[in-house]
């Protein structure tokens, strides 16, 4: 988050989703792949990835949200746009009331 963001303090939630973080598609990947996931409650939303050992290489979103599905796609790459090495990355989804992590492989 970046000097002068706000995080949105209020929490509504819509109880007709339930929230998930979805398997990447394709996975394994070697270009592109497609993150899917809900949220059911406005505030903070994080998506992360991860490598084997559980360190941030890159950060896809960190921003307030409101209740939906939303969908992103991740082209392997670092934060600092660095084309990441092959190998096992983890998928991390983070909400006021959820948390899930998915597997997915760099080809």
């Amino acid at each position: 988050m970046e000097n002068g963001d706000r995080i949105q303090n209020s929490s509504r939630i819509d109880p007709s989703i339930s929230p998930a973080l979805f398997a990447p598609v394709p996975n394994p990947f070697s270009g592109l792949t497609s993150i899917r996931y809900c949220t059911n409650i406005k505030g903070q939303t994080r998506i992360a990835i991860l490598d084997v050992t559980g360190r941030r290489v890159r950060n896809l979103v960190n921003m307030p949200q409101n209740p939906g599905i939303y969908n992103l796609t991740w082209n392997a790459r670092d934060d600092r746009a660095r084309q990441l090495p092959r190998g096992v990355y983890f998928v991390r989804l983070e909400t006021a009331n959820y948390s899930e992590a998915r597997k997915v492989v760099i080809q």
